[in-house]
């Protein structure tokens, strides 16, 4: 005859040996002298009580380690590329960029002459994301050296940088004016004509790249950009 869970009291067939219901295990049926008239002391739990309970500590014990940071990810010390064409800002300046932007602001004050710590400072402001300050020291450089197409090319990126795309665009076509074939300010001005929506003059100067020097790491991005477009 059917008997009783004596855990979740549901009606259990005979043949059972463990509730369909809490899984705890149905002992033999008694006679109804050989019941208990009460509840015997003590805590009752079934397996699926025991393994609720598992999960529950198990959890806990992992959210503690995720708090103190102990399944925190290594952080990478591998530096990413920079091809002068576009800026990361997720990310400040390090406390060391800032000391030496800080020295060579300092040095230059006194020497106006130094181009090599001139361009050096711009580069540092450009590559730390200060792009209008990077401009003023590029200025200052160029009014030294004003035929340096790669100085040009880079106060273009700055103008780049602040979407201002026509200026940049102006600044870059200067700077090919003396090196008609600077092939990163050729592929510069690839990007900054797809930053502003011009497909076609993108395309150009993407295939004029390639012309240049096929071979480039610049000529196989242009080649990518020209699939991609």
């Amino acid at each position: 005859m059917p008997k009783n869970c004596h855990i979740c009291k549901a009606e259990v067939k005979n043949e059972f040996v463990f509730c369909p219901y809490c899984c705890a295990r149905v002992s033999q049926s008694k006679k109804p002298s050989e019941q208990p008239t009460h509840k015997q002391p003590g805590l009752h739990l079934s397996n699926a009580q025991i393994l609720l309970i598992f999960v529950v500590i198990v959890g806990i014990v992992l959210i503690g380690l995720l708090i103190t940071g102990t399944f925190d990810s290594p952080v990478s010390n591998t530096a990413t590329a920079n091809n002068n064409t576009q800026q990361n800002l997720t990310q400040g300046p390090g406390l060391a960029e800032i000391n030496r932007i800080n020295e060579l602001r300092d040095y230059v004050k006194n020497n106006e002459g130094d181009k090599e710590k001139i361009v050096e400072l711009g580069h540092l402001l450009m590559d730390n994301g200060f792009n209008e300050d990077a401009i003023k020291y590029y200025d200052m450089y160029l009014k030294l050296d004003p035929k340096n197409p790669d100085v040009i090319i880079d106060k273009g990126v700055c103008y780049f940088n602040l979407q201002q795309y026509n200026k940049a665009e102006e600044i870059m076509l200067k700077g090919l004016e003396i090196k008609p074939n600077h092939i990163i300010g050729t592929y510069n001005l690839g990007i900054v004509n797809l930053g502003k929506q011009n497909r076609e003059k993108a395309k150009e100067w993407f295939r004029k790249v390639i012309e240049l020097d096929p071979n480039s790491d610049y000529a196989k991005q242009a080649q990518q950009l020209l699939e991609s477009h």
